[in-house]
């Protein structure tokens, strides 16, 4: 149980702070009033009991796929704000496009954290261990996320603006490329056969695994529609990036 609820921290909370952690170096120039953040964590905390207590009937929806078209809508939402906050240059669309974002993901993300705490609580064995669980996870976590957050200011502040556009965009492509995945396992695409395999180097059911797929979609067996998704989401994701960053930087020229 120790392992499993680590793991989960990896898989839901991580991403949730590494996202943090972008928009704190990258979007440091938006602030939000408290009753932006307020109604923000207002959707979040409904969206997250709407898919939990709306599971059966969500999951009956679409001929059974209610669940991952859903979960499918929530991560494009995520990609699709992210993309509008670097291709806009309106200072209110990227709040509202930031904001469309955080919601999406964070629902996502801690509907499926909260169904696993809620599981576990009813069959824990030991409340203790259970708790050292959570310790263990949370600490793992955000100690990862304090380190990140340190590598981004310092790749910023040092102008290494192509290791952070290709860390950015490969965070949001990796997201979005797991829309082929949840398709694909009830049959509304078909995702191909396995591009390749990494399994034998590093799985991504391992909490190294887990770490790289939090910030960067990695995949040890990723189907040839995942790769395709993936390629095409950095791409695009790479050009919004610098095309923001060339805009700001005009701007901050013609300030001069």
């Amino acid at each position: 149980m120790l392992i499993n609820t680590v793991i989960i921290f990896l898989r839901d909370i991580l991403p949730l702070c590494v996202l943090l952690c972008y928009l704190k170096v990258l979007f440091n120039h938006i602030s939000y009033s408290p009753r932006s953040l307020f109604l923000a964590l207002l959707a979040i905390v409904c969206c997250v009991i709407a898919l939990l207590k709306g599971a059966p009937s969500i999951s009956s929806f679409f001929d059974g796929a209610g669940v991952e078209v859903v979960s499918s809508s929530l991560l494009m939402l995520f990609a699709i704000g992210l993309f509008l906050s670097q291709i806009s240059g309106q200072t209110t669309i990227i709040k509202y496009a930031v904001i469309v974002a955080v919601v999406s993901l964070a629902s996502l993300k801690l509907a499926g954290f909260f169904h696993y705490l809620t599981v576990s609580v009813n069959s824990v064995g030991s409340l203790q261990q259970f708790l050292l669980a959570c310790f263990l996870g949370s600490g793992i976590t955000l100690s990862f996320a304090v380190l990140w957050l340190f590598v981004l200011n310092e790749l910023k502040a040092k102008g290494y603006r192509v290791i952070l556009a290709v860390l950015f965009s490969s965070f949001v492509a990796g997201h979005l490329a797991e829309v082929s995945d949840l398709l694909s396992q009830v049959d509304l695409i078909d995702a191909g056969s396995t591009a390749f395999v990494l399994e034998n180097w590093l799985s991504d059911k391992s909490e190294y695994g887990r770490v790289l797929s939090a910030i960067m979609g990695y995949e040890s067996s990723p189907t040839f529609a995942f790769v395709i998704a993936y390629t095409m989401s950095l791409v695009i994701m790479l050009i919004a990036f610098f095309k923001s960053n060339l805009a700001l930087r005009s701007s901050e020229d013609s300030n001069d």
